[in-house]
């Protein structure tokens, strides 16, 4: 009986002290779920697809301070449609705002080359200045993952 109550006493003082790190914690798993949740939905959505993605690629960046979703999500979905989706191997693309300025994108492409190809040209494309303004670059995390 009294194990429990030290054990539980423990968490309790350890959760105390680490406040601030279990916040951080908390948003880091957040964004994880988020990650995961939409590729569950990606996987989900692309098994009834008649395109089949070969690459999914996963982006996640934070916002510049004092930058809003609201003002961001036009400037996201402009790139989307005047660049991404314009190139060659482009299958879909969702993106999604997560808490404290965080987004995430997750495209599908046909192949790696494809893939690589839009990441070439990107910066050249004129609505990716807008985009890159507003965002932390130092922030940007892209994987890319094969569909087996």
């Amino acid at each position: 009986m009294s194990f429990r109550r030290d054990a539980r006493r423990a968490q309790t003082s350890g959760a105390r002290r680490h406040s601030g790190t279990a916040r951080n914690n908390r948003e880091d798993k957040r964004m994880a779920n988020i990650v995961w949740a939409a590729l569950a939905a990606t996987a989900a959505l692309s098994v009834t697809s008649v395109a089949r993605a070969e690459v999914i690629e996963v982006v996640t960046f934070n916002l510049k301070p004092g930058v809003t979703a609201k003002e961001f999500e036009p400037l996201d979905k402009a790139v989307g449609a005047s660049h991404v989706a314009k190139q060659p191997g482009f299958i879909s693309r969702e993106s999604a705002a997560g808490r404290n300025g965080t987004w995430l994108v997750v495209v599908h492409w046909k192949s790696v080359n494809d893939a690589e190809a839009s990441m070439n040209s990107f910066m050249a494309a004129p609505a990716a200045k807008s985009f890159m303004d507003k965002l932390q670059a130092d922030t940007m995390k892209m994987v890319r993952y094969d569909k087996q």
